[in-house]
């Protein structure tokens, strides 16, 4: 049993033996997808379908957080909203393999959004809407609300703490920061707004543009 929190473990075979034990026999054959926080591929499946498999970084999120990105993600789809919406396995979304919490997606084929085509960018637009308005009927219980607190403060006693800012640089350094997040701070405060439950990280490369229009990936930073 390898330890929870030793993400260096998590090699090729231990990857394809945790898609294997969800009743999906990978080609062999993964491709390694960009992804800061989590442990991301695609594959194709013995039957020809394509997936993408997420490892969740261990000790990031509870099972409770993930499973309100999943049942989000169920919920957008249900209302024909364009999300990769992880796959049910024997009723279950969240699936684990010797420690590690993973979940099976479709994979959305799609090329890049083009954010300077303004027909793209209205449908996109569009699409937010539907998904807000969704999004407003109830809140996340687990999820985190973001706030410059989150973001901001927390981060920064974090960076101090951590004396990865070379001395020489630490003054000028977090002066600098401190200024910016007490900006941030004021304009927060300046323009409250009722909270709702969002993607959390749509930036362009979390949306594709397929054959029928956009799709949305990647909900895991979801947040209040």
């Amino acid at each position: 049993m390898k330890l929870e929190h030793d993400y260096n473990a998590l090699d090729p075979d231990t990857v394809l033996q945790a898609v294997e034990s969800v009743g999906r026999r990978a080609s062999g054959r993964m491709l390694a997808l960009n992804s800061y926080e989590n442990r991301v591929y695609q594959f194709r499946c013995d039957l020809g379908r394509r997936y993408v498999v997420k490892f969740y970084r261990p000790e990031r999120w509870s099972n409770e957080q993930i499973q309100e990105e999943h049942d989000f993600c169920a919920e957008l789809l249900a209302q024909e909203i364009p999300v990769a919406a992880p796959v049910l396995i024997e009723g279950r979304s969240l699936q684990e393999y010797q420690g590690y919490r993973f979940a099976l997606f479709p994979s959305m084929g799609g090329r890049a959004f083009e954010v300077d085509n303004l027909e793209q960018l209205e449908e996109v637009g569009h699409f937010i809407g539907r998904i807000h308005l969704l999004a407003k009927q109830r809140p996340f219980t687990y999820r985190e609300t973001l706030s410059p607190s989150l973001l901001g403060d927390e981060s920064l006693a974090w960076l101090k703490a951590s004396q990865h800012v070379p001395a020489s640089l630490e003054t000028a350094y977090f002066t600098i920061v401190e200024q910016v997040l007490a900006k941030a701070k004021s304009l927060w405060h300046q323009y409250p707004t009722e909270a709702i439950r969002l993607h959390g990280d749509l930036h362009p490369s979390n949306i594709l543009w397929t054959p029928d229009g956009p799709g949305f990936v990647d909900l895991d930073d979801a947040k209040m």
